[in-house]
């Protein structure tokens, strides 16, 4: 919740929050709400919603290390100093 106090206390809509059960909202709307761990509980979960007839809305939940990625957000270096419009 880094910079919540700098924003008068309030999440931006895309925030998501570690820990919170996104799959119960998902349920309590009526749809199916799933998590998954792993690669192979992701696996189970997909199969589970797409094999289900009629189709219904689901969530899927995936629980993420949250230091994976975080090289992809340290890229600004590679980024051009000029906006390609004005090359």
């Amino acid at each position: 919740l880094e910079g919540l106090k700098e924003r008068g206390g309030r999440l931006k809509p895309t925030s998501f929050v570690p820990g919170a059960a996104y799959e119960d909202v998902m349920r309590a709307f009526g749809g199916r709400g799933f998590v998954a761990k792993n690669s192979l509980e992701l696996a189970e979960v997909c199969s589970k919603v797409f094999s289900e007839s009629p189709v219904r809305p689901s969530l899927v939940n995936v629980i993420i290390d949250p230091q994976d990625g975080k090289e992809s957000g340290n890229l600004g270096h590679l980024n051009p100093a000029t906006p390609a419009s004005k090359l």
